[in-house]
């Protein structure tokens, strides 16, 4: 089988194919100029060349993924932090405006229920 032939069944690069050969991972021999992989050897070595190709990102992505819980992590405690003191701030400024509403005079009563005590008034009078 050839080096084209193989990397695309497996899914690789040829140049990826080449360098496994190189070391080993795929046997395969000689024939001129090219490489002429044994097709026989090859299905024994396959999930070992796939897991070795696989390997290192799973790595890599499985640090990545680490790295981001632990941001997001510190990330949750910092807005519980600002959470915890914008609820004090929320229940200072609550007591404050109920402060201020009690110093408030009481409410003048309305144009038309000041007319209709005067009014009231003038009725008793003559009376």
């Amino acid at each position: 089988m050839t080096v084209e032939t193989y990397a695309k069944q497996h899914g690789l690069n040829p140049e990826t194919v080449r360098r496994y050969i190189r070391q080993g991972k795929i046997p395969a021999r000689r024939v001129g100029r090219r490489y002429e992989i044994d097709i026989q050897h090859t299905n024994d070595n396959k999930d070992d060349t796939i897991y070795d190709n696989i390997q290192p990102n799973v790595q890599q992505l499985m640090s990545e993924k680490d790295a981001q819980i632990e941001q997001l992590a510190k990330h949750n405690h910092q807005l519980s932090v600002q959470n915890e003191r914008l609820t004090q701030l929320l229940a200072m400024q609550t007591q404050q405006n109920h402060q201020l509403l009690a110093q408030l005079p009481a409410p003048r009563q309305t144009i038309a229920a000041r007319i209709g005590k005067l009014v009231t008034k003038l009725r008793t009078k003559q009376a």
